[in-house]
């Protein structure tokens, strides 16, 4: 187990040498390569510092700045794509549907109607005691 977390580390620790090379190499101006050395020191002086005993602090520093750097570099297209499918995993509850079993509630359908529907159209269940309740407390709101 130790040698596969050291295995990920090890490379982890290379990607993050490669993007800081990139980065480096990439730079056009003074400002930019300023502000990529002082990113990185600023991960030294947060992981490498002296207080820190650890003897692998150096590849610690290196795993996590591309852990954190690679993921700000990120082309736009890995973002949208990333964004749509979360979106898409995203599950409703019946709480997201309240006003509309008050809506279904005032039209004269009854819970087991309401459940029903619910089922049906929102593709949520719901128990009819839920239903129940979400009436009785919102009952004199009107």
């Amino acid at each position: 187990m130790q040698n596969n977390k050291n295995l990920k580390q090890f490379k982890e620790a290379k990607a993050g040498v490669n993007l800081f090379y990139n980065l480096v190499e990439n730079a056009n101006s003074y400002n930019e390569l300023l502000e990529i050395l002082n990113n990185l020191s600023g991960y030294f002086l947060k992981i490498g510092n002296e207080k820190n005993n650890r003897v692998n602090k150096n590849i610690i520093v290196f795993t996590e700045y591309f852990r954190v750097e690679a993921t700000k570099k990120r082309d736009i297209q890995t973002v949208v794509n990333n964004a749509k499918s979360k979106r898409l995993s995203f599950k409703k509850s019946y709480k997201d549907y309240i006003e509309d079993y008050l809506i279904l509630s005032k039209r004269g359908y009854s819970s087991r109607e309401i459940v029903a529907y619910s089922e049906k159209y929102f593709k949520i269940k719901v128990s009819k005691t839920t239903v129940n309740n979400i009436i009785k407390e919102h009952k004199g709101e009107n």
